[in-house]
This record gives C-alpha cells, structure tokens and sequence, in this order.
C-alpha cells in the first residue's frame, strides 16, 4: 500500500501549510 502512503504524506503537508498560514495570519 505505497500509494496510501504518499496519500497521507501529501495531505500532512498541505494541512501543515494551511495551518502555518492560518497561524501567520492570526499573528
């Protein structure tokens, strides 16, 4: 199950710029 993986390692980075985003925008 490689592809799930790059899946997952995919969506932790977008979700770790969104969240980088949202915390520069509140500061």
């Amino acid at each position: 199950m490689p592809v799930t993986y790059d899946v997952l390692i995919v969506g932790a980075g977008i979700v770790g710029l969104a969240t980088a985003l949202k915390i520069k925008e509140k500061r």
